[in-house]
């Protein structure tokens, strides 16, 4: 079960998030749009994930993941093949915005809903493997497809890629099993009792409205300076090939990460390792106040490539095992889609602030200070979460 979902996360997101950004500039240029319309490419695959999560958790609580992480695999590879034959920005956003509801029904809300209700040991582990399959993919296939898209053009690329999505993860989602069905909540007399009644309560809990608010106010921070990190350094005299180069160091180092980190999180608990993460993932990020043209930088820069590297995935692989722990086994599906929604929207939210503080102060330091302090604001969502290990059905 881990290997086949670290297949289908290696796709889900190498092929689609993290390689959003290497489309845009070349469609721009095709398609004579202005930087700010293309941009609403990436805004609107994120949004199409937090849209997705609405549904998503439901349907695994109530059908299973299976289905619906094959169904969200084709539709991330078909979104790609349509936005490759576009000749205007509307259908380019269709096709990204279908890839992104593909990607959330595929990868991260289901994989950690199956996950949570069949493992119990090691879980942390199990996360981390799985995510650091999918950061793997976010270094390789990015690192390829950048190479390719010169020599065969985008639209050639986005065709192959949405095709190699299909042919990999499709069969790979099907090859599941669900996990054990849980039954309907039913009153002390055995009736049947209305979710309304008895989960509505139960999933906005202080505990897990701690969890969703730190992956919504992390998530801003992190994914505007992730989807800005390449022109920032650009910006700060790095060459192209040096950021290239820099960006696949920085995700291969974060496989590794999510592998420690998770067998840290199995030993001395979740929430201790994730109150370190976030203080480390900050202290990197104001580190990027001080870095100019390598070689000068090189020592700065290798500190915030390997620290905020390594903990980047933490909030994404450590937040589930704490959902796992506060919230009960028949509403870890509908809290996980809760908690999606928090990451997608958030996600949006981030690449256009740290955006527009670029503009209105011509430059990305600002930028830089918001995310930092926003790893930080993070930790004191956690600090008062009280959680304990349960036994999981």
């Amino acid at each position: 079960m881990i290997a086949i979902m670290s297949i289908i996360c290696f796709f889900g997101y190498g092929a689609t998030l993290s390689s959003i950004g290497l489309f845009l500039e070349p469609i721009r240029a095709e398609l004579e749009l202005s930087m700010g319309r293309v941009s609403l490419v990436g805004s609107g695959f994120m949004a199409a994930g937090c849209a997705a999560s609405v549904g998503t958790g439901w349907l695994i609580d109530r059908y299973g993941a299976r289905r619906l992480i094959a169904v969200g695999a084709f539709l991330s590879g078909a979104g790609l093949v349509l936005a490759a034959q576009a000749h205007g920005i509307a259908l380019v956003f269709t096709g990204f915005f279908l890839a992104g509801i593909g990607m959330t029904a595929s990868t991260y809300v289901p994989c950690m809903a199956l996950l949570s209700r069949r493992v119990d040991e090691g879980l942390g582990v199990a996360v981390g493997i799985i995510l650091a399959a999918a950061a793997a993919g976010s270094a390789l296939i990015p690192m390829l497809l950048v190479n390719l898209v010169p020599l065969y053009g985008w639209r050639s690329i986005l065709v192959g890629t949405g095709l190699a999505v299909i042919a990999f993860s499709v069969p790979a989602a099907l090859a599941l099993k669900n996990g054990p069905r849980i039954p309907a909540d039913t009153s002390s007399d055995g009736r049947i009792v209305s979710a309304r009644q008895m989960r509505s309560s139960r999933l906005f809990r202080p505990n897990l409205m701690r969890i969703y608010l730190l992956q919504f106010v992390f998530t801003v921070g992190y994914m505007g300076l992730y989807l800005h990190l390449m022109p920032l350094l650009e910006e700060r005299g790095f060459a192209p090939a040096a950021v290239g180069a820099l960006f696949g160091a920085m995700n291969l180092i974060s496989a590794l990460g999510l592998l420690a980190t998770g067998w840290a999180a199995d030993r001395f608990g979740a929430r201790n390792i994730l109150l370190l993460s976030l203080a480390l993932n900050g202290g990197s990020i104001f580190l990027l106040l001080g870095t100019t043209p390598l070689p000068s930088s090189a020592i700065i820069i290798s500190l915030f490539i390997a620290i905020w590297g390594a903990t980047q995935g933490a909030v994404t692989q450590l937040s589930p095992l704490l959902l796992a722990q506060a919230a009960q086994a028949e509403d870890i599906g509908t809290a996980s889609g809760i908690m999606g929604i928090a990451q997608g929207s958030a996600g949006a939210v981030g690449p256009l602030l740290i955006g527009t503080l670029h503009d209105i102060t011509n430059g990305y330091r600002v930028g830089i200070i918001v995310a930092g302090s926003l790893a930080f604001v993070s930790i004191l969502c956690l600090a008062n979460a009280q959680v304990r290990r349960r036994a999981l059905d």
